[in-house]
């Protein structure tokens, strides 16, 4: 049972770690596109208030 949800944290881990990796990747292009979709949508420059 033990090794059993050792390996299992493991899996998860490194799944983690692949998400965190591929958001971190696309973060800037995924954040680019938000602030032109706020910004085409609301016709004002709304940038400012994202963090």
């Amino acid at each position: 049972m033990p090794g059993e949800f050792i390996w299992t944290g493991v899996a998860v881990l490194l799944a983690l770690l692949a998400i965190a990796t591929w958001l971190g990747i696309r973060e800037t292009r995924i954040r680019k596109a938000l602030m032109e979709d706020v910004r085409s949508a609301s016709g004002t420059d709304l940038a400012y208030q994202w963090p």
